[in-house]
């Protein structure tokens, strides 16, 4: 269990409001720090990827700001969360969006920097998944879309229990999962569970017939 100096904290990640972030988790400070790890990990630079993708791809890039919008406002980044309401809007109305950009890159690089700051660097590799065992994958699944349905934040745990596993089998729709878990997105999460399995089940049928 990690002890965590949240006075410490809240001078060294002054953009976040940590308090309120930590009631969007159900109060755990520990599972908190681990979302704020998480989100370096999969999103340290994607504001210099959107800086890029907007002129090519609106479409992919409005997926990203949507799902961006409501990760920083559960983590209480709420300077960040208002840049990306406006960018939302925005992509939405197909308006110019260069100055948000602009604003986002200066205010996202900020917030990262701090979270990066505050935390030692930690090795981000996913452990190599063992012999899948298809019926635990499944009871698994099953048991994490219970813990969703009642919107229990011990949902993050389990799924990093067997991430590597389902990631091994799909990795897009895996990845989607994760993403839906960390930005508190449940609805979200359960529709994409529900996918996860019907493909699985479908894989495992055609092996036991091309078998």
């Amino acid at each position: 269990m990690l002890k965590i100096d949240f006075n410490r904290l809240k001078n060294k990640i002054p953009d976040i409001d940590l308090e309120t972030g930590i009631k969007n988790v159900g109060g755990s400070k520990n599972l908190y720090v681990k979302l704020l790890k998480d989100f370096v990990t999969r999103y340290g630079d994607v504001h210099e990827k959107l800086e890029n993708l907007h002129s090519t791809d609106i479409e992919t890039t409005g997926q990203i700001v949507h799902t961006l919008k409501g990760l920083t406002g559960s983590l209480g980044a709420y300077d960040l969360h208002a840049i990306f309401i406006d960018l939302d809007r925005a992509i939405k109305e197909n308006r110019p969006v260069g100055h948000l950009m602009d604003d986002m890159k200066i205010v996202f690089g900020e917030v990262i920097t701090q979270i990066t700051n505050t935390f030692p660097k930690e090795e981000a590799l996913r452990p190599e998944p063992k012999a899948v065992n298809i019926k635990n994958i499944l009871n698994q699944l099953n048991d994490l879309k219970k813990l969703i349905s009642i919107n229990d934040m011990a949902s993050e745990g389990l799924l990093e229990s067997f991430f590597h596993n389902i990631y091994s089998l799909i990795p897009a729709k895996s990845e989607k999962l994760s993403d839906a878990i960390l930005a508190i997105d449940f609805k979200t999460a359960a529709e994409t569970i529900d996918v996860i399995i019907s493909e699985i089940e479908s894989m495992s049928k055609e092996e036991k017939f091309n078998g």
